[in-house]
């Protein structure tokens, strides 16, 4: 596999690459026909994703739990430490969406820059 870009069968708009890049990292790359890139930006995405809602369900659990059963609130430190490791993989998160939303717009200015000059060619 290469980063090379391939030709995409069908020309996407500015706005398509970015809104399918917004709602999935990796999509834009991917229409772009830069496959490695969209799995660079997918496979940790998707990996962060589980992460993020597995850590929600347990520290949620471990926070609420005691409160609906009626006792007082009271957060452990075992609590806290989960729910800052939560917020570091969120921030990580962010980052990766970032970069593929970046990087996705700059090599669809790239494309949207060339395709004049392939038009005029013809």
């Amino acid at each position: 596999m290469t980063s090379k870009s391939k030709t995409p069968e069908k020309p996407y708009t500015f706005w398509e690459l970015v809104l399918l890049s917004l709602f999935f990292p990796g999509a834009g790359q991917y229409f772009t026909g830069h496959t490695t890139k969209a799995l660079l930006f997918a496979i940790p995405s998707a990996i962060l994703f589980v992460d993020i809602v597995v850590h929600t369900f347990i520290v949620g659990q471990m926070v609420f739990a005691p409160v609906m059963a009626g006792e007082k609130l009271e957060v452990t430190d075992e609590a806290f430490n989960l729910a800052r490791n939560l917020l570091v993989v969120i921030g990580i998160a962010l980052l990766i969406w970032l970069a593929a939303l970046v990087d996705t717009i700059l090599n669809s200015q790239k494309l949207q820059a060339r395709k004049p000059r392939e038009d005029s060619q013809e």
